[in-house]
Order: C-alpha cells, then structure tokens, then sequence
C-alpha cells in the first residue's frame, strides 16, 4: 500500500531506484530540489530506506540553519556510523586531521588541517567502497557548513568510479543564480552523473487521498478545493491548513485563509526580501477579490515587475494571480489592521461590483 508521505510520487521513487541502479556500475547522483514542505526529505528518506534494502552503506546527515556555523558538523554526522577501526587503515597524518575534526582525539596545538581532513575523508570513502557501494545522503544541501561543504567538494572532485552514489535535497532559492555550500560542477566525476529534479505540487486526487489517510474521513469536496487553492498541492502546507480546521471556519471571498504560525514564518522570509513598494502592491494585490493591473494602478500600486521576477505572483491577461494563495494570506495577516482597514476603504471606493464594493466597506470600518 502506497503510504501518505509518498502519494502521487511515483516517477519520483523510479528516479530513486534508477538512482541506486545506475550506481550499483559507477558514479551517480541525484538533486531533489523544490519549496519548503513539498516532500523533497520524506523522498530523501526513501531512498535511504531503498539503498539500505540493496545493501547499501549510507551516510547521512541533514543539515539544519543552527549549525551553519559550527565546523565539521555535517562532517561529523556523515561519518558517524562508520567503524573506528576503518580509521586505523588511514596514514598517521590524516588519521590524526580527521579525528580531531571529528572532536575524537584532543586537538593538540594546531586545529585541524583542511587539506588532511580532506584527503582523509577521499581516502576512507574510496576504502569503504571497495566493499559494498555507498550512497552519500545529504538533506537541506544549502545549510551545510562550510567546513564540511569544503571537505565534500573536494572529495567529489576526485572520484573516478563508483560504486558511490550522492543523493541531496535543497530548499528552491529565492534568489536566482544563489550559489549553494556544494556546487557539482559538470567537469567532476559525480557531478557530470547527477540527475537533477524540482518537485512539483500535487494533484488534487493526491491531495485528497492524503487528507483521508492522514485524517481517517474523507473530506468535503468545497473544502477540499479551497485547501487545494489555498496550498498550491503543497502536502505540509495542506495538512497544517487541515489540522487548524479550516472547515469550520473557511475563508470570505477576498479575505485570505488563515495561516498556522510555522507556516507563516516560512513564507514571511521569502516576502521580506522583497522591495518595501513592492509589499505594499503585494498587499493591494492580495486584498482584491478580482485583482487586476487597471485596479492595481487605481488603488495606488506600483510596479510588479519585482514581484513577478521573484515568483510571488504573474499576470494572465489583466488579471494579477498569486502563484500561491499562501503568500497572499500572510504578507494580508502581516499587515497592521488599521493599514488593513485604510485599504479597504480605499478599495471600497474603486471595485467594481456592488458585493466587492459591500465587502470592502464593512472591513474598513
């Protein structure tokens, strides 16, 4: 039976497999990128799960913002269930930079060098793999620290054959062109092999089928849709919708649906980052029923040229859409109320049917 974390990711878990297959004869990697919350580490998970089944040695680490900072640290949990005794076959120079870098041994006088620890790691991996293949698992690739990320590119620059596999998942930059901790250029030997794939939203059949799964009854079609809507097909973002009830209090025509506080924090930081003006037209945008460039302008909008080269929204003839209704909700709730109501008098004064006109006057008041 198909489990709810991996529903509607079946092409997804044939990558996987091709994956482990492809570095079962050589070098192979794969790079599993998309949103916050769209199942980029319940995937990453299976293929762990997947490459243990066949065999596999992994290592494994997930890389978290907290410890950016702190040295060897991914470094560290990839390492952490290989066998001390495989350090012993290491020469004395390098035995002695990685188990220093990996806090095992007192550090002496000098810190740890960057180079021995480096060779080091080549030499260990190369050495484990002529056993069994390996498969290196990194998730969230943009939070490793920088240590580790050195020591990783330095390695993956000079594997030459398998059986080694990488398999990383990284969070969609919001900024084009970023440049992550580990880059795999095309010149090396796993970055030539490594597949590269953006995971899309689901379908609304999947959707549904995990609301049922996750919450044991099935649910009603118009909530169903304004989950869908609301969400974009993001699995985590629609079941935090669902678990605040959402039934029991749906959204008004042009009042965004509420937004759990995890949720909110993980869109607010790709909304600050835009320009103060453009906001401020997100906001205009996001309090229009019907929202349109002509109505945009009348409201005292500017430019959207920002905000459509960012992904926050694009434009369909006239008509403005958010690419997902949760940016619209937040950068709506994280307006101060009295700048809420002053826009909707404002907006009262310039929509265009008798019920948006309605709308806006009562939340002006």
């Amino acid at each position: 039976m198909e489990t709810a974390e991996l529903l509607g990711r079946d092409h997804e878990q044939a990558v996987l497999r091709r994956l482990l297959d492809r570095t079962k004869s050589g070098l192979a990697g794969l790079l599993l990128d998309g949103e916050a919350g769209i199942g980029k580490s319940m995937l990453w998970r299976e293929g762990i799960a997947l490459a243990s089944e066949r065999g596999f040695r992994v290592l494994a680490c997930e890389a978290a913002p907290t410890e950016t900072p702190l040295a060897f640290t991914a470094l560290g949990d990839l390492l952490d269930e290989v066998p001390l005794s495989s350090h012993k076959r290491l020469p004395p120079p390098q035995r002695r930079a990685l188990e220093t870098s990996l806090l095992l041994i007192e550090p002496g006088d000098a810190k740890a060098d960057q180079r021995a620890v480096s060779v080091a790691v080549l030499t260990l991996i190369r050495s484990l793999a002529a056993k069994k293949p390996i498969l290196i698992a990194i998730d969230d690739v943009q939070w490793l620290d920088s240590s580790s990320a050195r020591v990783l590119a330095f390695v993956l620059r000079r594997l030459h054959e398998g059986p080694i596999g990488l398999l990383m998942t990284r969070r969609s930059s919001e900024e084009s062109g970023a440049k992550l901790p580990l880059e795999l250029d095309s010149s090396d030997g796993l970055g030539a092999a490594t597949e590269r794939i953006t995971l899309s939203p689901l379908s609304l059949g999947a959707i549904r089928r995990l609301l049922t799964q996750r919450t044991g009854h099935r649910v009603p079609r118009a909530v169903l849709n304004q989950l869908y809507r609301g969400t974009g097909g993001n699995p985590l973002y629609t079941l935090e919708l669902a678990r605040v009830g959402l039934e029991d209090s749906p959204a008004a025509p042009v009042q965004p649906i509420p937004v759990p506080e995890p949720l909110r924090a993980l869109v607010t930081e790709r909304l600050v980052a835009l320009p103060r003006a453009t906001q401020e037209t997100l906001l205009i945008v996001a309090a229009f029923a019907e929202p349109t460039v002509e109505l945009v302008r009348a409201a005292g909008g500017g430019s959207l040229k920002e905000a459509i080269s960012s992904g926050a929204v694009e434009i369909e003839g006239e008509r403005i859409r958010f690419t997902n209704s949760l940016l619209a909700s937040v950068i709506y709730a994280e307006a101060p109320p009295g700048r809420r109501r002053d826009l909707h008098k404002r907006l009262a004064t310039i929509a265009l049917s008798v019920e948006e006109r309605a709308w806006h006057l009562a939340l002006g008041n």
